[in-house]
């Protein structure tokens, strides 16, 4: 096994840290025109815009219709063959479903 099979993951972070392209936010002026290069006065006055151009909610919900159907379902089958066929296709390294079943569990 060489080097970069131990470290592969090591490897990629470097090679993305260092073809990301970050810009740093350039100088901003303040309401009297001066300019801003310190990045906590830089986001008071992003967060000074920011809050003047917002909506305040007036309270009122729309009326909303309803875009359900629905229907009951009488019965519901399952046979084996269907079951194991879903848990092939489970991919043991996921997380668990709503259930708190962890697919490996079910694998296994």
């Amino acid at each position: 096994m060489t080097l970069c099979e131990n470290n592969l993951g090591r490897i990629y972070k470097y090679i993305n840290s260092q073809i990301t392209y970050r810009p740093q936010i350039g100088a901003l002026t303040d309401t009297n025109g001066n300019a801003v290069t310190e990045d906590e006065a830089k986001a008071n006055i992003f967060n000074k815009y920011f809050a003047s151009v917002g909506v305040a909610g007036n309270g009122i919900l729309p009326k909303l219709t309803s875009l359900c159907i629905r229907k009951e379902i009488d019965a519901v089958a399952f046979d084996e063959a269907k079951i194991m066929a879903a848990i092939d296709r489970l991919q043991p390294n996921l997380s668990a479903g709503p259930d708190g079943l962890l697919p490996i569990l079910l694998k296994n």
